[in-house]
C-alpha cells in the first residue's frame, strides 16, 4: 500500500511540475516548442500549445488528422531540412506577436519540376517501359537533390499568442498555415488570424 501511495504522490508532483513549467514558459519558448512539435509531426504536443479559442474550433482528432505528417520516412527526409528562427517578438502582459523566419524546401518549385518531368502524356504504354521511365525520372530527381541539395525557401510568418492561466498559447497561425486549423466556416467567424508579416 505504501509503495502505491509513494508512486501516486511522485506522479502527482511530476504532473504539477509539468503544469507549472508550462505556465512559466516565455512567449518565445512556448512558440518555439509549438513550432518544433509541428515540424516533427507531434500533433498531440502541438495541440496543447493552442489557445482555448483555437482548440474550441478544432478537436484533438481533427487537428491530428489535418497535421499528421504521414509516413515517418518522408517526414524525416523532409523535416530535417525545415528550420525556423524567431526574428522578433513584441509582447504586453496579455498578448504577443512574433515574426518567425521559416526555412523549408521549396515545395512549389520541386512539385513543378516533378510534374513537368513526369507528365502522364509522356508515359510509355508498355508496362515495363513505363516502369523504366518512372524509375529513371524519380532516381534522377533523388540524385540531383542529393548532389545539389534541396532548393530552400525562407519566408517570414507572423504568430499571435495569448497569455492564459496555464501559460502562453498560440492564438492564431499565419493565414498560409490553414492546414493547422481545419476550416469550419460557421465557427471561424470572428476568430482573428494574422497573415504573413515581413
Amino acid at each position: 500500500m505504501i509503495p502505491l501511495l509513494a508512486l501516486l504522490l511522485t506522479g502527482g508532483i511530476f504532473i504539477l511540475w509539468l503544469v507549472r513549467k508550462g505556465a512559466t514558459l516565455t512567449a518565445r519558448e512556448a512558440l518555439v516548442n509549438y513550432l518544433d512539435a509541428r515540424r516533427r509531426g507531434r500533433t498531440e504536443e502541438a495541440y496543447c500549445y493552442l489557445s482555448a479559442a483555437a482548440r474550441a474550433v478544432c478537436s484533438p482528432a481533427e487537428y491530428k488528422e489535418a497535421n499528421s505528417l504521414g509516413s515517418g520516412l518522408i517526414a524525416e527526409l523532409v523535416g530535417r531540412h525545415v528550420s525556423f528562427a524567431v526574428e522578433r517578438i513584441e509582447e504586453n502582459p496579455e498578448r504577443a506577436v512574433a515574426w518567425v523566419a521559416v526555412t523549408a524546401p521549396d515545395f512549389r518549385l520541386m512539385l513543378g519540376e516533378i510534374c513537368r518531368t513526369l507528365d502522364p502524356a509522356r508515359l510509355p504504354e508498355d508496362s515495363l517501359a513505363a516502369q523504366t521511365f518512372l524509375c529513371r525520372r524519380i532516381s534522377g530527381f533523388l540524385d540531383t537533390y542529393q548532389r545539389d541539395g534541396l532548393p530552400l525557401r525562407t519566408k517570414v510568418e507572423t504568430y499571435l499568442l495569448h497569455r492564459e492561466t496555464n501559460g502562453w498559447k498560440i492564438a492564431a497561425a499565419p493565414l498560409s498555415d490553414a492546414i493547422a486549423f481545419p476550416y469550419h466556416p460557421a465557427e471561424a467567424q470572428g476568430v482573428a488570424h494574422y497573415g504573413d508579416g515581413a
